[in-house]
């Protein structure tokens, strides 16, 4: 379902996985963080969460899911994610 959703309003995107689920910091609860990015066109994904999130949120995907553009995020922390993230696509 969430790859559903994701081809239908990001077709283009790559997604990282980052943050605690990934670095092995994760708690009962913890929510997955992707970080969606147009490689071709960085500014293209900004507002994408609009149309993307409603749909998610109503979704029968079992658990929350922390999804962002990679674009808000400072240059750093888009490094930090690069280093440390997985690419799911």
């Amino acid at each position: 379902m969430l790859q559903d959703v994701l081809d239908k309003h990001a077709p283009n995107a790559k997604i990282l996985a980052y943050g605690s689920t990934v670095n092995g910091t994760h708690r009962l609860g913890s929510d997955p963080d992707l970080c969606l990015s147009d490689p071709s066109d960085p500014e293209r994904l900004v507002g994408a969460l609009q149309k993307f999130l409603p749909e998610l949120n109503e979704s029968d995907i079992p658990i929350l899911v922390d999804v962002h553009e990679c674009v808000l995020f400072t240059e750093s922390f888009r490094q930090q994610i690069a280093k440390t993230g997985i690419c799911l696509r």
